[in-house]
């Protein structure tokens, strides 16, 4: 191992031990070598929280697309038209980006 690559993995284990006392999980695993994780119930429990999360937003992002794809099935079928339609609402950021909303 390098040194800076060692460096960049004390680095990380400080960010992700910092992050996960922010939120009040257990960290003991990042103490011991990552082989022996799977063995860990703080890992463990923590592994089911975070595929928890990993499916509650891949299920919403999957019901935006469905709403976004209703939606546009019901305002055309003409696929000129969908296509002039995505392309206002991807430029429609970037038109008001100058404008501050917080004053």
């Amino acid at each position: 191992m390098t040194q800076n690559f060692s460096l960049h993995i004390t680095f990380m284990t400080y960010v992700y031990k910092c992050f996960l006392e922010i939120l009040g999980k257990p960290c003991s695993f990042l103490e011991i070598d990552p082989k022996l994780w799977h063995s860990n119930t703080d890992f463990k429990n923590l592994a089911l929280i975070v595929n928890k999360v990993i499916n509650l937003t891949d299920d919403a992002a999957k019901g935006e697309v469905k709403l976004m794809l209703d939606y546009n099935n019901n305002i055309t079928t003409e696929e000129d038209q969908k296509q002039a339609l995505y392309l206002m609402v991807s430029h429609y950021p970037h038109m008001f980006q100058s404008i501050n909303l917080r004053n």
